[in-house]
C-alpha cells in the first residue's frame, strides 16, 4: 500500500490538470462577458484606412479614408455610409489622389545680410509638370535658427505656373554674421520632386556686454585638477568659426568665442593616452561661461568598483529570494504534510461546485 505522499506524488500530474480545466470552467461559466451588439469588417484584401468620421442625420456614420483595395493605382479616396442599426455599408469610390510633379523655375532670395529678427521674403516660382493636384512648397533649414512660414499644399493645375512667397526670419543667435546654405522644396503628398539650394548670410545677433568666453576645468574620477590635456572647440554648425586648440593648465583651458552665442562641442583629449577622450556639448551665452569634465583612464577597471553601486540591488535581492525559498520549504516540508494526508484515496478525490 503507497504511502499517502507517494500517492498524490504518483498523480499530481492529473490533479495539476484537472485543477486548470476547472479554472477556466469557472472563468467562462462565472465571468460574464458584456454580449457583442454590432460588429462589421469594412474594407478589402488590403491595405484601407479610415481618416476621418462624422455622424449622420440618421445615426449612422460617414468614414473618409484612403484605400488600396478598390480602384485602379497607388492610393485611392474611400467613402463609407456606415448604419449601424441595420450592419449596413455603402463603399463608394471617388478616385486615385492625383499624381502632382511641381518643378522649380525660379527662386528669388534676398542677398543682403539678414538682420536678426527682421522678416524677408522668398519667392518661389513652380510647374506642376504632372497631373492637376496639390503642390507642396517649403524649405529645409537644416537646423539653423531660421523660422520660415508660409509654406504647405496649393493646389496648381497641369502645366500651370504659380508663385509662392515664403517669409523668413534671423532668429539672430549667432554672434558673428555667418553664412549658412539651405533648401527650397517642392513635392507632392508621396515624395519630393525638386529642390534648390540656397545661401543666406545670418547677421550677428546683438552683442551683450562682453565677449563670449568660456573656461574648461578637466578632471580625473577623484577630482584632481589634470594638465596638459588637449581641449577643442568648435561650433556645433561648424559655420560660425573655426575649431580652437587648447592645453589645461591648472586644469583650465580657456577660450575667447568672441560674440559667438549658441551651442559648441567640447572635445577633451590625452595626448599620452593615459585618459579616455571625453566629448560633450555646451550651450555658450554673451559674458562668461564655465564647463566642467570629468576624464577616465584607459585601464581596466576593478570589477569591485564597477559592481559598488549595486550592492544595495544585490543584497536585497538575496535577501527576497531566500525569504521565497524558506517559505517555499516550509510549506513543502511542513504544510505540504498535512495536505497530503486528506488524499488517502486518490480515487475518491472529486469536484464540489464551490
Amino acid at each position: 500500500m503507497p504511502k499517502n505522499g507517494e500517492t498524490v506524488k504518483k498523480f499530481a500530474p492529473f490533479i495539476i490538470a484537472s485543477l486548470t480545466l476547472l479554472q477556466l470552467f469557472s472563468a467562462s461559466v462565472f465571468s460574464s462577458a458584456p454580449a457583442v451588439q454590432w460588429k462589421k469588417t469594412y474594407g478589402g484584401e488590403k491595405d484601407d484606412v479610415a481618416c476621418f468620421n462624422i455622424q449622420t442625420l440618421d445615426g449612422g456614420y460617414v468614414l473618409a479614408g484612403l484605400t488600396e483595395s478598390f480602384g485602379a493605382g497607388y492610393i485611392n479616396i474611400w467613402l463609407a455610409n456606415v448604419n449601424i442599426s441595420t450592419e449596413l455599408s455603402d463603399t463608394v469610390y471617388v478616385g486615385e489622389l492625383p499624381r502632382a510633379n511641381p518643378v522649380i523655375v525660379e527662386v528669388i532670395a534676398p542677398t543682403e545680410v539678414l538682420a536678426p529678427n527682421v522678416e524677408y521674403s522668398v519667392k518661389v516660382t513652380v510647374k506642376n509638370t504632372g497631373e492637376s493636384g496639390d503642390c507642396g512648397i517649403g524649405m529645409k533649414v537644416m537646423g539653423y535658427p531660421i523660422s520660415v512660414t508660409g509654406g504647405g499644399y496649393y493646389p496648381i493645375n497641369s502645366g500651370e505656373t504659380k508663385t509662392i512667397t515664403l517669409t523668413i526670419k534671423n532668429l539672430g543667435l549667432y554672434g558673428v554674421n555667418t553664412p549658412v546654405t539651405v533648401y527650397v522644396i517642392v513635392g507632392n503628398y508621396w515624395s519630393i520632386t525638386d529642390q534648390k539650394a540656397l545661401t543666406l548670410t545670418l547677421g550677428a545677433g546683438a552683442p551683450g556686454t562682453q565677449v563670449t568666453s568660456l573656461n574648461v576645468e578637466v578632471t580625473d574620477v577623484g577630482g584632481t585638477k589634470l594638465n596638459n590635456m588637449k581641449v577643442t572647440v568648435y561650433d556645433k554648425m561648424g559655420v560660425a568659426f573655426a575649431p580652437k586648440t587648447a592645453y589645461t593648465v591648472d586644469g583650465i583651458a580657456s577660450f575667447d568665442l568672441g560674440y559667438f552665442t549658441g551651442t559648441v562641442v567640447v572635445v577633451a583629449e590625452d595626448p599620452f593616452g593615459v585618459y579616455k577622450k571625453v566629448t560633450e556639448e555646451k550651450t555658450v551665452a554673451s559674458g562668461a561661461n564655465s564647463l566642467h569634465i570629468t576624464m577616465r583612464t584607459t585601464s581596466v577597471e576593478s570589477p569591485w568598483t564597477f559592481l559598488l553601486p549595486y550592492v544595495p540591488y544585490i543584497v536585497g535581492t538575496a535577501i527576497a529570494v531566500g525569504g521565497i525559498g524558506g517559505a517555499v520549504y516550509y510549506y513543502k516540508r511542513k504544510k505540504g504534510r498535512g495536505v497530503c494526508a486528506n488524499f488517502d484515496n486518490i480515487e475518491d478525490f472529486s469536484f464540489k461546485k464551490i
